[in-house]
């Protein structure tokens, strides 16, 4: 869903892919691509005049950005601000999360926020915490963090809360109730987004650790086969 807004006499666009909708994606002015996951957002201007380009985004986005060593390109999200020269990244801040993750796949970025900066290089990932507004780096699963860029969900060693807040997005669960101890338990495999939500959630009970009940757009999660 886009929509225009005119502000101080510059011209934005937003682009804003909504719950249980597939990855979009979008070329910006100035040929860089951006690949926007489900509850994801971007705003940009028509075009990018002055010294620099500069967009701000929502939830998870992947950039390829057109090198352009006299225009640097700056993305903020939460407070935070990345900047990039030309390379492939990936800033996942989705609202209800505690953390702000920024993945480089190619290239160099520079995390900002605050007095606070880190300065990446391909295969890191740096992590802003919300409490605290330290920013750690650590070396990043770059097949599991690219996966959705691809089609496809990739659990490696996840808790079961972390994968159902992304198959809340991608399928627009409504509301999602656990037995307790559930939430922590660990997963791990890969299987198409191009599948329905029940054949991926069998696959998960085939481990038999757990078992959903669906009504609707609601979602339970019980301990053990059933």
């Amino acid at each position: 869903m886009a929509s225009n807004a005119d502000t101080s006499n510059s011209r934005f666009n937003t682009l804003t892919n909504p719950r249980g909708s597939k990855v979009v994606s979008l070329i910006l002015p100035d040929g860089t691509l951006a690949k926007l996951e489900a509850a994801s957002s971007i705003t940009y201007p028509t075009a990018f005049a002055g010294n620099d380009r500069r967009v701000a985004t929502t939830g998870k986005v992947y950039f390829a950005v057109t090198y352009n060593k006299n225009k640097p390109f700056f993305t903020s999200t939460n407070g935070q601000t990345i900047k990039d020269l030309g390379t492939q990244f990936i800033v996942d801040a989705y609202d209800n999360q505690p953390i702000v993750k920024t993945t480089l796949i190619e290239g160099s970025v520079k995390v900002s926020k605050a007095d606070k900066n880190s300065l990446l290089k391909p295969g890191q990932q740096s992590i802003l915490r919300a409490d605290n507004n330290t920013i750690a780096v650590t070396t990043a699963d770059i097949g599991k963090e690219t996966a959705w860029i691809d089609g496809d969900f990739n659990f490696r060693n996840e808790k079961l809360s972390i994968i159902m807040q992304e198959l809340g997005r991608v399928y627009d669960i409504e509301d999602i109730t656990y037995q307790d101890g559930t939430k922590s338990l660990l997963f791990y495999g890969m299987v198409s987004r191009s599948r329905n939500l029940s054949a991926v959630l069998s696959l998960m009970e085939s481990t038999g650790k757990i078992h959903f009940e669906i009504k609707g757009r609601r979602v339970s999660v019980l301990e053990g086969a059933r």
